[in-house]
């Protein structure tokens, strides 16, 4: 096994100033994510049953289409959609 392998790292809070944003879809969604000068820096369709996971340098905006198909977490903290969320789309900034 290689010193190299990102497999045999546990889902830990990342130690490089970066956040772990794992994304969770019940249902398909949409997920946009762009750093603080608005650069894309994430965006794709997640189907039902996926689970995707990115790390990006807080802060960092997320924009979630499908928001009552989807349960977020950064770094292992699940985040309630809910009070950001207008006709299902979620609108979020991750400091």
């Amino acid at each position: 096994i290689s010193a190299d392998t990102a497999t045999d790292v546990p889902a830990a809070v990342p130690s490089n100033g970066k956040k772990r944003l794992e994304i969770n879809a019940t249902q398909e969604t949409w997920v946009n994510v762009t750093d603080v000068n608005g650069r894309e820096i994430y965006s794709k369709i997640i189907f039902a049953g996926s689970r995707e996971t990115i790390e990006a340098k807080p802060p960092f905006n997320v924009v979630v289409g499908n928001a009552s198909g989807t349960t977020l977490a950064v770094n292992g903290k699940p985040m309630d959609l809910a009070p950001h969320t207008r006709v299902n789309v979620a609108h979020i900034k991750v400091e």
